[in-house]
């Protein structure tokens, strides 16, 4: 039996220990099982820490832990390490090692929904979510725009993106893409109030053509709710967690190219719609 589990803090909005039972419905593979590890950063011990970890096959990271738990690793994959943020772990004989699979589900989900990212694009956050949407844009040679509450914070991320600008969280510009990479409007039962929270200030949202929420529970966050009356193409982060999860799949298993026949069978699609039917 192989064991995997999410890490991060806090994670009782999780759909990640459901979607991957799910995929290992859909696509077998041996007799798994896939927990919840609670680690506020408080508590990140390099020695304690690195040997509960060392108990998994692998492993997903969420927040607030994408960028403070690479010292525990003993390497990083070309992408993690151009992004400085893993969110999928995998233990190599007891060696673990980080991988970035959310650049990949944010990029499919992207070119999904039709949302350039080759133009000005504006994030918000500095986390590590915001990390592998800088990267995807600087990439694609759009003009990146990084905006978030702390501007010290912004301007000390903005460093490791070539050419990227910096503005003030309620600064207002036009933006041909907007993507929120804080937890702004998530339903969380640790902050009840911050389902009420929009990062994007609305004379921004006005100004764009699309918005990307990083955030999939609720389905419909403030944000979108906005941008879609004002006639936006906006869409949630759903698409984004199948498929990184897909990715982060690929990587502990290798029976298969698992992403490849997940994408020609159009199961990622239907996940995405029978998780956000959840809610």
């Amino acid at each position: 039996m192989e064991k995997y589990a999410i890490v991060g803090f806090p994670l009782g909005h999780s759909l990640s220990p459901e979607l991957h039972r799910r995929l290992w419905e859909i696509a077998p593979c041996g007799d798994n099982t896939y927990e919840v590890y609670e680690l506020p950063p408080a508590k990140l011990k390099f020695k304690i820490t690195k040997k509960r970890l060392l108990k998994f096959r692998g492993l997903n990271v969420t927040i607030p832990l994408k960028t403070a738990i690479i010292p525990l690793l003993e390497g990083l994959d070309d992408a993690a390490s151009k992004i400085g943020s893993v969110n999928t772990i995998l233990n190599k004989g007891g060696k673990l090692f980080g991988y970035n699979t959310d650049i990949f589900g944010l990029c499919i989900a992207l070119a999904t929904y039709k949302m350039p990212i080759t133009g000005s694009v504006i994030i918000y956050g500095t986390g590590g979510a915001a990390r592998s949407a800088a990267a995807a844009v600087i990439k694609a040679g759009g003009k990146l725009t990084v905006a978030s509450r702390d501007i010290n914070k912004a301007r000390v991320f903005a460093r490791d993106f070539k050419g990227a600008k910096v503005l003030a969280s309620d600064g207002v510009g036009e933006f041909e893409t907007v993507i929120n990479c804080t937890p702004a409007g998530m339903l969380s039962i640790e902050r009840p109030s911050q389902i009420d929270e929009c990062a994007v200030p609305d004379g921004v949202i006005e100004r764009c053509n699309n918005v990307f929420d990083m955030v999939y529970n609720p389905p419909v966050t403030k944000l979108l709710k906005k941008a879609r009356e004002m006639g936006k193409n906006a869409e949630s982060g759903m698409s984004m967690l199948v498929y990184q999860a897909i990715f982060a799949q690929q990587i502990w298993r290798d029976d298969f190219t698992f992403s490849e026949i997940l994408s020609s069978s159009g199961i990622a699609s239907a996940l995405t719609k029978e998780f956000s039917a959840k809610f």
